[in-house]
């Protein structure tokens, strides 16, 4: 067991170590092209969508509690707008 534990700090230490020295983009300096490049703005429409009914999500998440059923993250909110 001891031995096991001992192999994991080693790793996790050499992988941190080892780690250091990697970067997530190599630069060359300079402007991106998309920056230089002349682009006519485009005007964006708002969409306002209609809010969900808070309501009836905590009745539903009561319910949910007393039958032991795991937590939403999340609420599904349908958009129809077709582009």
């Amino acid at each position: 067991m001891r031995l096991r534990i001992f192999f994991e700090i080693a790793l996790s230490t050499l992988l941190f170590i080892s780690c250091r020295q990697v970067y997530s983009q190599i630069s060359s300096g300079g402007t991106p092209m998309s920056f230089s490049l002349k682009t006519e703005m485009i005007n964006l429409h708002s969409i306002v969508l209609q809010s969900p009914d808070f309501m009836q999500i905590n009745q539903e998440d009561l319910q949910n509690d007393s039958l032991f059923i795991p937590r939403r993250f999340s609420i599904l909110l349908p958009v129809n707008r077709h582009f």
